[in-house]
């Protein structure tokens, strides 16, 4: 039962993006400036990133947005696209999965002035 719930938690999509489901757990996802920051910052660059990376433009610390970025992976927002060595060390690069979502694109330009104070 929990295995289904995971598939319908995570964003649907069909075809062009004309159908299009918010489920419960997007929708909760959603509800975290952070969250919706790091979201929009994958989304405008286009490019896969890492949490150090999204950390230079958001003012918070990496390991808070590997948080986000955990949760935002769960519900099917962004996905892990690769991993990169940098000094010996992996870090993990993600990409958003909204593209075609036009309600999730919608709500992050309507909410991108009250999470301008995340912006470094």
């Amino acid at each position: 039962m929990a295995h289904q719930r995971g598939k319908q938690d995570r964003v649907e999509r069909e075809g062009d993006g004309a159908t299009q489901r918010m489920s419960p757990s997007l929708i909760r996802a959603l509800d975290s400036a952070t969250r919706r920051e790091t979201l929009r910052s994958l989304h405008r660059n286009g490019e896969a990133s890492s949490a150090i990376q999204l950390s230079k433009s958001i003012d918070t610390d990496a390991t808070n947005i590997s948080y986000h970025l955990k949760i935002l992976s769960n519900v099917g927002a962004v996905s892990r696209v690769g991993e990169r060595q940098v000094r010996a060390v992996p870090e993990k690069l993600f990409a958003s999965a909204v593209s075609r979502h036009r309600q999730v694109v919608s709500i992050l330009a309507d909410t991108e002035q009250d999470d301008a104070w995340l912006r470094k």
